[in-house]
């Protein structure tokens, strides 16, 4: 058929034809790409699929002050932007559920930041998807005093 070389290639790989022989001689980066911004970024990229997310379920911030034992100090403060008013009583909720939560957990624990984090960001959900039958996004502020 005369067809003097073949060469096989996959997505991404940059092929020179010329001067003979054709050779791949770099890879580029290939994909479905979105444009956000000014930035150009994959489209599978962790920033649209919390964006995705936060379209469907919504997004809470939390900001809990704890003293230097991890005593929660004062009432939490709450933004959900988009899926309940500023003076939702699910957020009274979410307080006390945060304060039975901590003064269950062990001494030591309070005072994992991590481990605080998850704790909050799980009474969030719980209050969120008994009231809302949603599972925000949850963004949690830790101030310690």
């Amino acid at each position: 058929c005369g067809v003097k070389q073949v060469c096989l290639i996959k997505d991404g790989d940059v092929l020179r034809l010329a001067p003979e022989p054709a050779e791949v001689v770099g890879e580029v980066k290939t994909g479905v790409m979105a444009i956000d911004g000014k930035k150009i970024i994959p489209v599978n990229s962790g920033v649209l699929r919390q964006r995705r997310r936060m379209i469907e379920d919504g997004s809470v911030v939390a900001t809990v002050v704890l003293d230097k034992n991890g005593t929660v100090l004062g009432q939490a403060q709450f933004s959900a932007v988009g899926l309940m008013e500023q003076d939702s009583p699910e957020f009274a909720q979410m307080d006390e559920a945060i304060k039975a939560a901590m003064e269950k957990m062990p001494p030591e624990a309070r005072l994992d930041d991590k481990t605080v984090v998850d704790t909050v960001k799980s009474c969030v959900r719980k209050v969120v998807m008994e009231s809302c039958g949603r599972r925000p996004m949850v963004d949690v502020h830790l101030v310690r005093v």
